[in-house]
């Protein structure tokens, strides 16, 4: 069994490189910077899908874009307000870009979904080893969706009638009014 003194050069080795390998990471969470691109404020119905994406850009410190940088997107809890985010998780492309969708949720008022660049793993409802992040203000609006109608196919020779008359209508109603 080796001695204690024969295990201190390597031991102290090792210490040296996992300390330089923690400055290498803080040096690298440090630089990097989370920008929105685009979805930033945006407000629809209760219930229903935000119209745009949530975009964001993770950049270096020289305003490089990185690719491959995990990104977590949650809400942040705000009092009954509150939504659900699709992709809750995963990595930016080559250009250092990533994108979500969110829905509104069932309440009206205004909170916050959070994009941060992140390491060590996910815990609920902020991840752990948040390196650095950006804040989405996202409005629930009260009401209710409005349906689309879908006609029947045989019923477009109708709509176009009654377009026709209307226009008939509306003509007739302009050529009075200018003789008067």
């Amino acid at each position: 069994m080796p001695s204690l003194s024969s295990l201190r050069p390597r031991l102290a080795s090792v210490l040296v490189l996992l300390a330089a390998s923690f400055l290498a990471l803080s040096a690298h969470a440090q630089s990097l910077t989370v920008s929105i691109v685009s979805g930033n404020p945006q407000s629809t119905l209760v219930g229903t899908p935000f119209p745009a994406q949530l975009v964001v850009r993770v950049t270096d410190g020289k305003g490089v874009p990185v690719a491959g940088q995990e990104i977590e997107f949650f809400t942040v809890p705000s009092g009954t307000a509150d939504g659900s985010v699709v992709a809750l998780a995963g990595s930016t492309d080559t250009d250092g870009l990533i994108s979500a969708e969110a829905t509104a949720g069932n309440e009206p008022g205004t909170y916050v979904i959070r994009a941060a660049a992140v390491f060590g793993g996910k815990s609920t409802p902020q991840p752990q080893g948040v390196i650095a992040s950006v804040d989405f203000t996202m409005t629930n609006l009260a009401g209710t969706p409005v349906e689309s109608v879908a006609l029947p196919v045989g019923s477009w020779p109708m709509l176009g009638l009654l377009v026709a008359l209307l226009g008939v209508i509306g003509l007739r109603a302009r050529t009075q009014a200018s003789r008067d």
